[in-house]
């Protein structure tokens, strides 16, 4: 399987930028919803490894503005509850 688009989403409702946990990717294997934190520059296997932004795990092709409680519409494609929620903890919301 390899990743060919992937799509980040950030609500900005409140005037501070706010990365979305998850992101929507297109793979060989079709589009699916992946866990994704902006940014994340450390791996399981080598804490010190050098950030490619273009190797498929960090490649980031599109970011679009979307309030955060969109967030299960957007990523089902507006069916069901798709995903286990937030990965991150957020205070205040």
């Amino acid at each position: 399987m390899s990743i060919l688009n992937r799509t980040i989403f950030y609500d900005n409702t409140r005037g501070l930028a706010m990365f979305w946990d998850w992101a929507l990717v297109t793979t060989t294997l079709g589009v699916m919803a992946e866990p994704f934190v902006v940014g994340q520059k450390l791996t399981a296997n080598n804490p010190l490894e050098d950030f490619d932004p273009e190797d498929e795990i960090n490649r980031i092709d599109s970011i679009r503005a979307m309030p955060l409680h969109k967030e299960q519409l957007v990523l089902s494609g507006g069916d069901d509850h798709l995903h286990g929620g937030p990965t991150v903890t957020r205070v205040g919301r």
